[in-house]
């Protein structure tokens, strides 16, 4: 990977590939997706629904499954992950923008729910901060968020472990060498890993009540909080 190269370039780079490389360089990527939509608040019905990062649309597919009488709005910055999404899913309950989510622009309370799966992490903590509070505006009154996303440990060693782990699961899950490398260039240009307890800290300082951590697993984590 080049010095200075972005997310997006990383991204539209990637996109023919993703679905694969995926399955290979995130062990229980299905069962983390699961559990986004697993945990969601029963009582919950929403009509409008944002997806940020909404990459080749595996949890939007999932999302529009789950809840037919909803439409939803994709976020992405990458074109080339944007047009992979719009070729897999329903056009006519989906609108898709091409934005870096740092930039949402969006009417207060305009959706019901919000999820997002392994992108949050591209942004600093400060960032972070900024984009949960925006999340609250965005939600309704007793809209959720959920999301999963790459976390640090709380300690460097625990977070060593993790990295170390995920090395191993991802060559028995058939990652090649140079795919290992390229995600960790990838990774130390551009991903910010959090603790989990900070998260869950700005989530609160954002407003947001009845944080949950419903699943985990090395690096990815599930969090669930309502508006």
């Amino acid at each position: 990977m080049s010095p200075g190269r972005t997310p997006e370039d990383f991204y539209d780079g990637l996109s023919p590939r993703y679905d694969e490389a995926i399955l290979r360089c995130v062990p229980r990527y299905a069962e983390m997706l699961w559990a986004v939509l697993r945990y969601i608040p029963d009582d919950l019905e929403p009509k409008r629904i944002l997806d940020l990062g909404v990459g080749s649309g595996n949890l939007s597919a999932a999302v529009l499954d789950r809840y037919p009488g909803a439409a939803l709005t994709g976020v992405d910055v990458s074109k080339e992950m944007l047009a992979l999404a719009r070729r897999r899913l329903p056009t006519e309950r989906l609108a898709l923008v091409q934005r870096d989510f740092r930039h949402l622009g969006f009417d207060d309370g305009c959706f019901d729910l919000v999820v997002s799966s392994i992108s949050i992490h591209h942004v600093s903590d400060d960032e972070k901060r900024a984009l949960f509070r925006e999340l609250h505006r965005l939600l309704r009154p007793r809209g959720v968020l959920a999301y999963s996303d790459q976390f640090c440990g709380a300690t460097e060693e625990t977070y060593a472990k993790h990295i170390e782990r995920w090395r191993e699961e991802s060559f028995a899950l058939g990652a090649s060498e140079d795919e290992w490398t390229t995600w960790m260039a990838h990774q130390e240009e551009h991903d910010r890993h959090a603790p989990l307890a900070d998260q869950m800290g700005w989530l609160r300082e954002a407003g947001f009540t009845g944080i949950d951590c419903p699943w985990r697993y090395l690096l990815w984590t599930v969090l669930v909080g309502r508006r």
